[in-house]
């Protein structure tokens, strides 16, 4: 005769920076970040803990390529089983590369690489995708319409790092989900107007961490993250933030980031200059710059802080005042020279008085206090 066991797995035993995804009930839940933060060991405890739960577990392990499952989702999952002294509950097996539970739950082991086995899961009730960067939109596409279960909604794990080869603003799990905000962490719910003229939600909630929020990572580990010298190594694998490579082709063929990027203290007498651009996806960019002579023939320009005004402060005047702030912070009480592109002064229809962006800038500076003078090439540079 089957018996019941109770199992107590508390709280404290998952990291607190991702305790608030314990109750979830969201479609997707996305963690990503540095490495060493521990999201993949906390998916893997908190798919244990519901596969104790639920005797209808059905969880397939996703990766692009099946063959490298075993040894990070599967192997995962069978520490925390062997940490929390539950061996006696769990079968673990090569082949099939599967995990089962004696109440019933499993885990099951699906690649990319052979998405027929993927449309082929029958009532999945979770997905665990590791390492999502590497998939391709049709990846993504292919599991997202097979994840389909007649007993609930299926629940998508999905943990990655940055770490994208080309542009990330042109691949499609940025642009889908996260290019609407500059949160790191966040919520979200894309409504999807249906063709019998009713509507659906697609909710999901993104987590952000570090490996400062992993007590477990030891100091060694946090030194080789901190001493990282490339500036896109730096950004993806110790802040755990999307960053650009650099490829060699980029506008400013001598920019080096050691050595053109460092700290200084400004010059609180010089003349500021502000350059702004009236683009304002995905934001109003607005540089401070200052130019000074250290020597008779020599001429240093310096980029010494940038204000982009980013939605919904993407308007002319919320860009002139966050410039005005600043000053105003650092005590700079002198003349501004304002620098841009000839179309900033391009009258618009969206202004009451057909302003230009470059006008309600201006004015906004000056009715500050602050003297302004005009840099504008009256050309359009080739």
């Amino acid at each position: 005769m089957a018996k019941n066991i109770t199992i107590t797995i508390p709280d404290d035993l998952f990291l607190p920076v991702y305790q608030h995804t314990l109750e979830s009930d969201y479609g997707v839940e996305f963690l990503y970040g540095s490495r060493d933060s521990g999201k993949s060991r906390h998916i893997a405890q908190k798919l244990v803990k519901k596969c104790l739960q639920n005797k209808k577990f059905n969880c397939p392990m996703i990766r692009k390529v099946f063959n490298t499952i075993k040894d990070s989702q599967w192997q995962m999952i069978k520490e925390v089983v062997e940490d929390w002294k539950l061996d006696s509950l769990f079968k673990f097996t090569s082949h099939p590369l599967e995990i089962k539970c004696i109440n019933g739950g499993r885990f099951v082991a699906r690649g990319c690489d052979d998405p027929k086995k993927i449309k082929s899961l029958t009532n999945p009730s979770d997905a665990w995708i590791e390492e999502g960067a590497d998939l391709d939109e049709s990846d993504w596409t292919i599991i997202t319409t097979s994840m389909r279960s007649n007993d609930a909604k299926t629940q998508i794990w999905f943990s990655f790092n940055p770490d994208i080869e080309d542009d990330f603003e042109d691949y499609w799990l940025y642009k889908q989900y996260f290019s609407h905000t500059e949160a790191l962490s966040f919520t979200n719910t894309i409504v999807v107007a249906l063709a019998d003229k009713t509507t659906a939600e697609i909710t999901y909630r993104v987590t952000h961490s570090t490996f400062y929020d992993n007590p477990y990572c030891p100091p060694e580990r946090k030194a080789i993250y901190e001493n990282l010298k490339d500036p896109y190594e730096y950004q993806v694998y110790a802040l755990g933030v999307w960053g650009r490579k650099k490829t060699g082709g980029e506008y400013l063929s001598s920019f080096v980031f050691q050595n053109h990027v460092k700290t200084f203290s400004h010059n609180i007498v010089s003349p500021w200059n502000v350059s702004i651009d009236n683009n304002v996806k995905p934001y109003i960019a607005v540089s401070l710059w200052q130019i000074t002579k250290p020597g008779a023939n020599e001429c240093l320009i310096r980029q010494v802080n940038e204000l982009p005004a980013i939605e919904p402060e993407n308007r002319a005047s919320k860009a002139a005042l966050n410039v005005v702030r600043y000053l105003k912070r650092i005590g700079y009480n002198g003349s501004v020279n304002l620098f841009g592109d000839k179309s900033t002064k391009s009258r618009n229809t969206i202004d009451d008085n057909a302003r230009s962006f470059y006008q309600i800038f201006n004015e906004t500076i000056m009715n500050s206090g602050y003297k302004t003078h005009d840099r504008f090439l009256n050309y359009a540079p080739s």
